[in-house]
């Protein structure tokens, strides 16, 4: 989404709306001003911002390259979906197909450059902010030490290098998701 849509979605609904921006790949992507816009409507709004676990949304090399491996397939994804454009279930599962093959052999994140994302949201929004969005139940891939939720010890390890006090890795690891979702639902109760 652009800037513009972005801010109006986070302007117009305040603490109702998780800005969930696949991590930290929005930022990273779009640069300094979309950081600047994130911060103030985050603060503003006590929202929340789930990192997710896709290696495309942790490294901007991974992204790059999967987005050129699935330019790639164009041509056969043209042909294989001739004639059935109006099927959304079919072109869906194209497309995770394709994607799936674009993300192979190109996806070699770690869990330090998840945690880079971290630590860059908490400083951005604060450590009220931010949280995991692993997606695990929807991506194709995962970095390469963190592969499922058994692996969150080391997660929580590699927050407590970083600095991270007890009451911050247990906000990221839950409770700001709940603070959250609390919010949305006293808000809810208003309305």
């Amino acid at each position: 989404m652009n800037t513009n849509t972005l801010w109006d979605s986070l302007q117009s609904t305040l603490g109702t709306h998780i800005p969930q921006l696949l991590g930290a790949l929005a930022i990273f992507i779009l640069g300094w001003l979309i950081a600047v816009i994130v911060r103030a409507a985050v603060r503003k709004s006590l929202g929340f911002i789930g990192v997710n676990f896709h290696p495309a949304f942790i490294s901007r090399r991974v992204y790059d390259q999967i987005e050129t491996n699935f330019e790639c397939y164009q041509r056969e994804i043209k042909a294989r979906t001739r004639g059935r454009e109006g099927d959304p279930a079919f072109l869906s599962d194209i497309e995770w197909e394709y994607f799936q093959r674009a993300v192979v052999g190109n996806d070699k994140v770690f869990l330090d450059q998840l945690i880079d994302h971290i630590v860059h949201i908490a400083a951005l929004g604060s450590i009220d902010c931010v949280g995991l969005g692993s997606d695990f139940d929807g991506i194709a891939s995962t970095p390469m030490d963190l592969r499922n939720a058994a692996a969150y010890p080391a997660l929580v390890a590699g927050l407590r290098r970083r600095g991270f006090r007890a009451g911050e890795i247990a906000k990221i690891c839950g409770l700001n998701l709940r603070a959250f979702l609390r919010r949305v639902e006293r808000a809810a109760k208003k309305e």
